[in-house]
């Protein structure tokens, strides 16, 4: 029987924080899913511990990007609709059991919901323009990518339709995939924090990288 959700996390030398990312997952109150976790060619011992674990799909892959280990990922996903969590995030609990209830009553082809963050270890409240909904979402989004890859569930078809994330960008893939998607229709939000972003470590693209909303 094929699960509900195919949930995708890439990773890439984050042990630690892989485990807590997870453990997140295998607490859903929803049970109807599978974990794929895809190993972008980690040298810290990630994938020998992932391939310890019960209740996952482990893959290693040749070290090409976050991109190449999502689409990698969903291409093993046996279930309609996919979800997305970077290693060093968390989901809460009832992630997926809200983004189920709420599907029942929409129609949405890509659904995501508030996140809290926290940076450093401590807290941090949102500013105004990064709040996730606008009446003018699209216009907005052309600003500032306003979709986090952690909160998304998105119909399979749609995905692939798309042609997934390209892999070619170093950064940026998400929000490319987002406004190629906003140009053709709305999306589903939820207001209520469903995930906690984390923040301030060495490795965290937007660390890396000025700017990467003009990239």
């Amino acid at each position: 029987m094929k699960p509900f959700f195919s949930v995708i996390i890439p990773t890439y030398n984050r042990r630690p924080l892989l485990e807590r990312a997870v453990k997140s997952v295998l607490n859903q109150s929803f049970k109807d899913f599978e974990l794929i976790v895809v190993d972008d060619g980690s040298s810290d011992g990630s994938f020998e511990w992932l391939k310890t674990q019960r209740f996952l799909k482990s893959y290693r892959i040749e070290n090409a990007g976050v991109s190449k280990a999502r689409n990698f990922g969903v291409k093993q996903a046996k279930g309609p609709w996919v979800c997305f969590l970077d290693s060093d995030d968390e989901w809460h609990p009832n992630k997926l059991q809200k983004q189920y209830e709420f599907m029942q009553d929409n129609t949405f082809e890509l659904i995501h919901s508030g996140e809290r963050w926290v940076r450093n270890g401590k807290f941090v409240n949102p500013m105004k323009k990064h709040l996730e909904f606008s009446e003018d979402f699209y216009i907005d989004s052309l600003y500032r990518c306003r979709i986090s890859p952690s909160t998304v569930v998105v119909d399979k078809t749609l995905y692939l339709s798309m042609g997934g994330f390209k892999e070619d960008y170093s950064v940026c893939e998400d929000y490319d995939l987002w406004l190629r998607i906003l140009s053709q229709q709305e999306v589903g939000y939820i207001p209520e924090a469903l995930i906690t972003k984390y923040g301030g470590h060495a490795d965290q693209l937007s660390r890396k990288f000025h700017s990467m909303d003009l990239y």
